[in-house]
């Protein structure tokens, strides 16, 4: 088990090094996240309920419900907030949650 635990942390290392977005979480702690686009939420059925924008993160950051996200460059570059996490089986060392732009309103 510890040979897969390893392969699957090398796996996961990979996948924010290549497709990492550099982002800021709680207005301070400097993270990176993988920023997905059109992802289908899946209803109680079976039924896409809608299509999200979405980051995962390592799960030693600890995300929570309604934390800022400011995703610092790229296409998804602005505020967002954490809604909820997504409901992904066998999920190892990540978790991914649906992200809800913070609209800032001008002076």
């Amino acid at each position: 088990m510890a040979r897969t635990d390893a392969a699957l942390a090398r796996a996961n290392n990979r996948l924010f090094a290549h497709f990492g977005e550099e982002a800021v979480l709680r207005g301070g702690e400097r993270i990176t996240v993988v920023v997905s686009q059109n992802v289908a939420i899946v209803g109680e059925y079976g039924q896409i309920e809608s299509l999200a924008t979405t980051a995962t993160f390592s799960a030693a950051n600890k995300p929570r419900a309604r934390d800022t996200l400011h995703i610092l460059a790229g296409p998804s570059a602005g505020l967002w907030s954490l809604d909820e996490p997504t409901k992904r089986d066998g999920a190892h060392g990540v978790i991914e949650w649906v992200l809800v732009p913070v609209s800032v309103s001008a002076p």
